[in-house]
């Protein structure tokens, strides 16, 4: 399972140009659901499985439901290096 809060995520913007060259403002948290939208979408053995989405108004966060990865995840994130 992965936990994310959301106003962190909608705190961090980014411009992004559209096709037809207009600017666009989006945040971290539309990057997410877009993901998470692909992610349902996609049926491979290879690929892990996406189960359940939980957008938790309540609390602020938004819980997505994976499948268990047995080995572990396949690389880790080092800030230091980005």
């Amino acid at each position: 399972m992965k936990m994310m809060h959301k106003p962190a995520l909608e705190k961090q913007r980014a411009v992004t140009y559209t096709d037809k060259g207009e600017m666009e403002m989006i945040t971290q948290l539309d990057k997410v659901y877009n993901e998470v939208e692909n992610w349902a979408s996609v049926h491979h053995p290879n690929i892990i499985k996406l189960y359940e989405i939980i957008d938790d108004d309540k609390h602020d966060y938004l819980y997505v439901i994976l499948e268990l990865a047995n080995m572990g995840q396949i690389a880790k994130w080092n800030p230091d290096n980005e």
